[in-house]
């Protein structure tokens, strides 16, 4: 099996239907994987503070994000991911 990069690590991390399936568990190296990406795409320390500060609501599923609307979709429209990766 090929080993996960970090941008891997981004893309399970951004996707709902991953990132938010029972099955899923965020780890210290899928958490480090992604920080190591978004290191990398946002070199500004204006924007990783500002990433910094909206991580919560995501991990959280806050507002919109957690709407039977969001559920729904994260479960019906789910992209084909590379099993057996995570």
């Amino acid at each position: 099996m090929e080993r996960a990069t970090t941008f891997s690590f981004a893309a399970a991390f951004f996707n709902p239907s991953i990132f938010y399936s029972p099955k899923f568990k965020l780890d210290a190296s899928m958490r480090n994987g992604f920080h190591a990406a978004m290191w990398k795409v946002f070199p500004d320390e204006k924007d990783r503070i500002q990433l910094t500060k909206e991580q919560p609501v995501y991990l959280n599923a806050v507002g919109a994000l957690g709407s039977e609307f969001a559920v729904l979709g994260r479960t019906l429209n789910a992209p084909g991911f590379e099993s057996g990766l995570f």
